[in-house]
């Protein structure tokens, strides 16, 4: 029998070599897709920011090298994200018609239902205390006793006798 010759080369590809190469490819998918609300001009920018980082790094072969770029990649894209949300709040609170400060809807082209009900705002971590003992009657229902600092009772000292330390 004779020698048999490899197709693809002297050098053979670890697995990790194409887990990182899968994990490149979906985070660049993913700054892609993240970047899809933004206005053209800005989104063309920023994706080709980050072309030109992943294009730095095209040839880098050292696995732990991948794998640390590869988590200062995630940490960019969710900044990138939190900032695409920003964006998009912006751009959508400047488009509606809704005065906040005054605490209604403005009037609009179209009139909002005559069965809408105003929203209060009572429900706050800032609701009025109650009128029991010390406030102990949570305005929100949560269980508890009142604030510890301000009860009479002391506080009971721990018996540590006999037990032994290292």
């Amino acid at each position: 029998m004779g020698v048999t010759r490899r197709a693809l080369g002297a050098e053979v590809k670890s697995l990790q070599y194409f887990l990182n190469r899968t994990a490149v490819l979906n985070q660049y998918r993913e700054f892609l897709r993240t970047t899809k609300p933004l206005a053209d001009d800005v989104r063309q920018d920023v994706r080709r920011q980050v072309r030109a980082g992943f294009d730095a790094y095209r040839n880098e072969e050292d696995e732990r090298r991948v794998g640390l770029l590869l988590r200062q990649a995630r940490d960019q894209l969710k900044m990138v994200s939190d900032l695409v949300d920003t964006a998009v709040a912006q751009q959508r609170s400047a488009e509606s018609k809704r005065d906040w400060k005054k605490g209604d809807w403005a009037a609009s082209k179209q009139q909002a239902p005559a069965a809408a009900a105003p929203v209060e705002a009572k429900d706050t971590w800032m609701d009025s205390p109650s009128d029991g003992e010390d406030g102990k009657d949570d305005v929100k229902g949560r269980v508890g006793t009142g604030w510890p600092w301000k009860s009479d009772k002391g506080t009971d000292k721990l018996d540590l006798e006999g037990i032994k330390r290292r």
